[in-house]
């Protein structure tokens, strides 16, 4: 062979071999991977990871140093009022501005903006005070007129004081009320028949409207009615979990809301369970058991509900003022507030009953007189802490005690002009004891419902007595 051939022969041959070799390296393993990337990032203010805002709003930043690039995003609830100047950049020390709008809403507001940098995540959280609460152009006056259908199929007349007949939300108009109060059940039919079930309230409350009145709808999420002593769960919920039951709440919410929209009907005010002092939708949504304190889970469960209830009322309209409601305006009730709002209970605004001629401090019964001025007290501590309202959504006082139309007009000379409190509405005042009318039907009024009450407002002849003298003013 030539020798020149060979050698170039030889030079190709060598040359391959090192390239499948590796290349240069001795141990022949091939070059060596890079090293993994390790990112940094760390959130330098604010120190507690959060920012907070009174109701104006305003700018504030968030300061953080990244090792390389970084992405920034707004929770998705809080887009339409919380924003920021920056959603991503590059390595090194960065600030970016948060900006929140006026919260001109009676709720506080939350929301977070999360940064991320390769595997790295930092969350800082975002809340805004609610609006302080406006002095009201309108101070509510109103009743809770509820079974007036009821009396109505029994034949139960109602007369105005000239001795004219008239239609029942009418009257209470003439009388100077602008809202008219409604239970809802969620199917009485058992106990009560069709009363209080979502086409009976419907039809009271196209007739409030027609009648130029405002309405309240009153949820008390029982087939029956709902109270501090009884908070029964519906017996088609009996089975449910509490996932299951906040679904149930939600659910009867809107339909009945969305039968009142569908009919041109939009309440101003929307309760979310009656006299719920010990919580409802019993066991689920029960506080305490006599004796044994708070119940596990007693407050979030209880919240959870009544936060399904809450926001299904707003889906529907959002504009309507949400309340809960606790029973004895005249007891120190900020204790539970804080309690129910830690637990993260949402309300716009207060609902309280009153009864001043029932009232104790212990096991020692008070005046009408100092349970009113415990009441007005009350009202202005709650509205003050709370940065709500506080409507009085049932007052009551009794017709056989001469001095019962003196309580109810102090009380409300009392709150009338005090801005903290919304209004006041008395409780079922067409009821009376023995109508002279030879169509009306006994059986009625012997129900469970109405043989026990003793604290309507007309007097036996169907007329409106000197209690509700109050309402015209």
């Amino acid at each position: 062979m030539n020798f020149k051939k060979w050698f170039l022969f030889a030079w190709l041959f060598a040359l391959l071999g090192l390239v499948s070799c590796g290349g240069s390296d001795d141990n022949g393993e091939g070059t060596e991977p890079d090293p993994p990337i390790t990112y940094s990032l760390k959130v330098t203010s604010p120190s507690n990871k959060t920012l907070a805002f009174d109701a104006a709003g305003g700018n504030q930043s968030i300061s953080f140093s990244a090792s390389s690039s970084w992405s920034l995003s707004v929770a998705s609830t809080g887009g339409s009022w919380c924003s920021a100047s920056a959603t991503s950049g590059t390595s090194g020390n960065k600030s970016v501005t948060i900006t929140v709008s006026e919260n001109t809403g009676a709720t506080e507001r939350s929301s977070s903006v999360t940064i991320k940098c390769g595997d790295q995540t930092e969350s800082v959280n975002i809340t805004q005070a609610a609006a302080s609460v406006p002095p009201s152009t309108t101070f509510v006056k109103g009743a809770d007129i509820s079974w007036v259908t009821e009396m109505e199929a029994a034949n139960i007349p109602f007369y105005n004081a000239s001795g004219s007949k008239m239609d029942c939300f009418e009257l209470m108009k003439s009388l100077g009320m602008n809202t008219i109060r409604l239970r809802v059940w969620v199917n009485p039919e058992k106990d009560y028949g069709k009363w209080c079930d979502k086409d009976d309230v419907l039809a009271k409350a196209i007739r409030a409207k027609n009648a130029g009145l405002d309405v309240m709808i009153d949820f008390h999420y029982s087939d029956v009615f709902a109270d501090p002593g009884n908070q029964t769960i519906p017996e088609a919920w009996k089975a449910l979990g509490l996932n299951d039951l906040k679904s149930a709440v939600a659910e009867h919410t809107t339909d009945v809301l969305t039968a009142l929209k569908d009919n041109g009907v939009t309440p101003a005010y929307i309760q979310i369970g009656n006299e719920t002092r010990n919580g409802m939708l019993w066991p689920k949504g029960q506080l305490w058991t006599d004796d044994s304190g708070d119940i596990k889970d007693g407050w979030s469960n209880y919240a959870a509900l009544s936060n399904a209830g809450y926001d299904a009322a707003k889906a529907v309209f959002n504009d309507a003022i949400v309340l809960v409601h606790l029973n004895n305006a005249y007891e120190d009730l900020d204790w539970w507030f804080d309690k129910f709002k830690a637990a993260g209970g949402k309300f716009d605004m207060i609902g309280l009953s009153h009864y001043p001629q029932n009232a104790y401090e212990g096991k020692s019964k008070i005046t009408p007189s100092k349970a009113n001025e415990l009441a007005v007290g009350h009202i202005s501590s709650l509205s003050s802490t709370y940065n709500v309202k506080v409507m009085i959504v049932e007052i009551g006082v009794k017709p056989s005690e001469s001095s019962s139309a003196s309580i109810i007009s102090s009380f409300m000379k009392a709150v009338k002009d005090n801005e903290k409190c919304a209004g006041v509405l008395y409780w079922e005042p067409e009821y009376y004891s023995s109508p002279k009318n030879e169509y009306w039907k006994p059986d009625y009024y012997t129900k469970k419902q109405w043989n026990s009450y003793d604290m309507g407002a007309f007097t036996d002849d169907g007329k409106p007595s000197s209690i509700l003298d109050a309402f015209k003013d």
